[in-house]
Parts: structure tokens; C-alpha cells; sequence
């Protein structure tokens, strides 16, 4: 397993496709964190959720990444199909990890270049008071956007092509998937049938709203976010486990 995940970093890096993902991201840090003062916990709230959608799209090119022989190779070295596509999951929760660094590690520098300059970059709007990042907002956020972003990813990887073999259809409906994973909550408020359906829709609308807490914005409200943190790993994993039984049926 340890190999399989290490050979997987080396191909998605010599490969050169975890470049747009990481560019897109750090991009939108820069221009986001770029200027103060802002609230930590929808500022982490809303990066957590630009990554989930930006792993949607990591997820999807990584599925596709490997091609046939290769795949056949590795597998038979592997000894279980199963062993090998968990192999590429786990390489997406490392990855996603990756990501949730550097979207913690940006507004921890920017607030530091902020204080060289005289100002803060996180403030509290009731007192008008500046706030500092604290080791338990940035320990939280860090949680949030690996969960975030191993949600994307997985959404991402279950449109596998052994799955879906029309790719431009593919790519469309996956995105369209992720995106309605933040929308399906104004479907429910708009269209109250939407209940019984939306359910099966990535959980990052209810994770991301858990979190919004107009009272304290420093601080995540935790008691209340701990059922959409465990929903989401729930629907991770079994989104993998879903994947890795249809790839095993349909095989080559």
C-alpha cells in the first residue's frame, strides 16, 4: 500500500497535473487573503469550500491519470483490485492534506505580513475589535478543509472512466454533481419536495452552513458542526467503497 500511494505521488507530480489545481488555489488565496480585515471562520469556511470544489476537478483528472496497461501492471503486483484503487483514495486524502496546509499556511503568513504593516487580517465585527488567529481556529480549519477537500475528491474519482466511459459527459455531469452539493440547500428552501431527493448530493452545503455562526466569528461552533464533520466522512467512505465495487464489476 505504502508503495503503491508513493508511486502515485511520483506519476501525479512528473505528470504535471496537480500544477492547475495548485495554481487555481493559490491564486484565490492571494487574491482573497490580500486584504483585511476579514471574519476566521467564514474565511475559512469559504476557502475550505473552494477547495472541495477544486478537488472535485483533482479527483476527476486523477481517475483518469493511469493508463490501461500500466493499471493491469500495478495491479497484478498489488494482487487485489481492491488494494490498488484504495491506493489511489488514500493518495487523494494525502493530497487533500497537502492542499488544507497551504490553505491554513496562507492566512497564518498573511496575517503575519499584516502585523509587520501595522494591521491584522482577522477581526470580530460586534466590538470591532482585532482578532489573531489561535491555534484552535487554525487546528479546526486545518480539519475542515482536509474533510473538504477529501469530499471533493472522492466525488471526483466515482466518475471513473471504467465507470463512465464518455468523458465529455463525464467531466460536465461530475462538476455539476459538486456544485450542487453548495446549491441543494436553496433547492430544499425553494422547492420543499427537494428534500426527499437532494440527500444523495456531496453534504458540503451542511457543513459549510454549520459553521456559520453570526455571533462569534473567531471562533468555529463546534458542538454544531460535529454531525455535518462525521456525515461527510461517512459519505466519503462510502462514495470510495461504492467506487472501488464498481470499477471491480466492470472491469477492463
Amino acid at each position: 500500500m505504502k508503495a503503491l500511494i508513493k508511486y502515485h505521488a511520483s506519476a501525479y507530480v512528473t505528470s504535471a497535473k496537480f500544477v492547475m489545481p495548485l495554481l487555481v488555489y493559490f491564486l484565490f488565496l492571494v487574491g482573497f487573503y490580500g486584504n483585511s480585515p476579514k471574519m476566521v471562520v467564514t474565511s475559512f469556511s469559504l476557502s475550505a469550500a473552494v477547495l472541495y470544489i477544486i478537488m472535485v476537478w483533482a479527483g476527476f483528472v486523477f481517475s483518469d491519470s493511469e493508463e490501461a496497461i500500466a493499471e493491469q501492471i500495478l495491479i497484478l503486483k498489488a494482487k487485489k483490485i481492491s488494494t490498488y484503487y484504495i491506493s489511489k483514495i488514500v493518495f487523494l486524502f494525502v493530497f487533500s492534506c497537502f492542499m488544507s496546509f497551504i490553505g491554513i499556511i496562507a492566512p497564518a503568513l498573511f496575517n503575519v505580513i499584516f502585523k509587520v504593516s501595522g494591521k491584522t487580517l482577522f477581526y470580530k465585527p460586534q466590538d470591532g475589535k482585532l482578532e489573531g488567529l489561535t491555534v484552535a481556529s487554525i487546528l479546526i480549519g486545518f480539519l475542515i478543509h482536509v474533510l473538504a477537500g477529501f469530499l471533493g475528491g472522492t466525488v471526483g474519482f466515482a466518475f471513473h472512466p471504467r465507470i463512465f466511459r464518455n468523458r465529455k459527459v463525464t467531466v460536465i455531469v461530475a462538476m455539476l454533481v459538486g456544485f450542487m452539493g453548495f446549491v441543494k440547500g436553496a433547492l430544499m428552501v425553494d422547492f420543499k419536495m427537494a428534500k426527499f431527493f437532494v440527500w444523495i448530493f456531496p453534504p458540503m452545503y451542511d457543513l459549510v452552513k454549520s459553521a456559520d455562526n453570526p455571533e462569534v466569528t473567531n471562533v468555529f461552533p463546534i458542538g454544531d458542526m460535529i454531525v455535518p464533520l462525521l456525515v461527510v466522512v461517512v459519505y466519503s467512505v462510502v462514495l470510495s467503497a461504492l467506487c472501488v465495487f464498481a470499477v471491480k464489476k466492470k472491469g477492463f
